[in-house]
């Protein structure tokens, strides 16, 4: 409606002007009331006049109202025309986009306010900081882990623990990492995450922090349960025979408690019990060779890092396991991108890690047709992945958690430290080892580097 006043109002100036104009002409052509032609000539001179005054008008409290929508932060103050003015319908624009700004600014506020709330409630420690550790936001959760007031530079916490503030600067985009912070004498180990965002032209990166200490003791105290009832199981395997064995010979070579004497001895005690020792040794080698591997598993391991090319590595393991996968009939594929894929690491360590995978797969398509092994590596932004891919009997779930816990195996003849021993390995080289597996379809065993 309001744009239809508008309309018509120039309509109907512009039509004067051209009436008065086509009269104008008449007369001037006719040559008649000089006087008339003269007055008709002011009269259209005035509408010409009137008309630019009219848009620049417009334009006027059209610009005042823009200007007063960019400086106004209250919303509900913006201009109103008197009713009486030739430019009154413009208040119906006013009221129209200042109810939409104003629904705008409130839909904005309740979900500042929203964020606000889970920011301040969420038990994860939350802070915002820019290139030059200008603190932008901190939640609750942050300040009492750090057990402090308040936070304006991420500079401060270098006297809570020295280097805090260059391992937070140098944080990566997605990159996590565990660091042991001494705060007033109690030791937090905290998961430090990152992530980057642009804000009005500045960028900000955002930092997670989580106490992750009660975790990772119960962590640690599964894995020794675990490894406790591994020892026991072995070590049971080996001493119950022993003393089952040491009481029959016991027995054979005893009557009524007293020792037999030479004369009452046959061949078939002698051989019994050559057979019994020679058990009982057999296990005790057994369980030599069981602890000698637990040590070479918790032995050091010093790893010599060099740009190591994975093609290489690739075309060691093929050479190594081609003639075996023939005979099995298992295909091996292997596939690197780019080729020139490199990685700084142990090229000895990373081979054996490999060469485990890789055994663990042949092993995986014992009797599966059409049994098939990839080898896969390729950068993902920037990290370096290996996979290795088999289409065997895959792992079942029970399994899954213990397959990386030292002497763990499900195997007849296995030792149970390939895999717990490859985990160490990609340790040391600050990678992971992970572990995808669909039962009776595929398994992945995932290298990140």
């Amino acid at each position: 409606m309001a744009y239809s006043k508008f309309y018509i109002n120039i309509t109907i100036r512009v039509l004067l002007i051209l009436l008065t104009c086509f009269i104008l002409a008449f007369i001037y052509y006719q040559r008649i009331y000089i006087y008339t032609l003269i007055g008709l000539s002011i009269i259209t001179i005035i509408q010409v006049y009137l008309l630019i005054r009219f848009f620049i008008g417009s334009h006027k409290y059209l610009t005042a109202f823009l200007l007063q929508i960019k400086e106004s932060k209250n919303i509900s103050s913006l201009p109103v025309i008197n009713s009486k003015s030739p430019y009154s319908e413009f208040n119906y624009y006013f009221e129209e986009i200042s109810k939409i700004i104003r629904k705008s600014k409130i839909e904005k506020e309740n979900q500042y306010l929203y964020l606000q709330y889970v920011v301040e409630h969420v038990g994860v420690g939350l802070l915002a900081f820019d290139s030059k550790g200008k603190v932008e936001l901190i939640n609750k959760a942050a300040l009492q882990l750090f057990k402090i007031p308040s936070l304006h530079n991420i500079k401060t916490l270098d006297a809570i623990q020295k280097g805090l503030y260059d391992i937070l600067i140098q944080l990566k985009f997605r990159q996590t990492k565990l660091v042991v912070v001494n705060v007033e004498n109690e030791l937090l180990h905290l998961s430090i995450s990152a992530t980057v965002f642009k804000m009005m032209d500045r960028e900000i990166k955002l930092v997670s922090l989580q106490d992750i200490k009660a975790e990772l003791d119960e962590k640690e105290l599964e894995s020794w349960q675990k490894l406790i009832r591994i020892l026991n199981h072995e070590i049971m395997n080996s001493i119950t025979p022993v003393t089952t064995l040491t009481s029959t010979i016991s027995k054979k070579l005893k009557n009524n408690g007293e020792i037999k004497k030479a004369e009452e001895m046959n061949n078939e005690i002698l051989n019994e019990t050559v057979s019994g020792l020679d058990l009982i040794e057999e296990r005790g080698k057994g369980l030599i060779d069981f602890v000698n591997k637990y040590r070479s598993l918790t032995s050091t391991i010093k790893p010599e890092f060099k740009r190591t090319p994975i093609q290489k590595l690739f075309r060691h393991i093929e050479m190594l396991f081609k003639n075996e996968l023939l005979k099995e009939k298992i295909e091996l594929n292997l596939s690197i991108e780019p080729d020139e894929l490199e990685i700084i690491a142990d090229e000895k360590l990373i081979g054996q890690v490999l060469i485990n995978l890789v055994k663990n797969a042949k092993e995986a398509l014992s009797g599966i047709d059409k049994g098939k092994v990839i080898l896969k590596a390729y950068r993902e932004v920037d990290k370096k992945i290996i996979k290795v891919i088999d289409n065997g009997k895959g792992i079942i779930p029970t399994e899954m958690e213990n397959i990386f816990v030292p002497f763990f195996t499900t195997k007849e003849k296995g030792s149970g430290i390939g895999l717990s021993l490859s985990r160490q390995i990609m340790r040391l080289h600050k990678g992971t080892v992970k572990v995808h597996s669909i039962p009776g379809k595929e398994t992945t065993f995932i290298l990140q580097f």
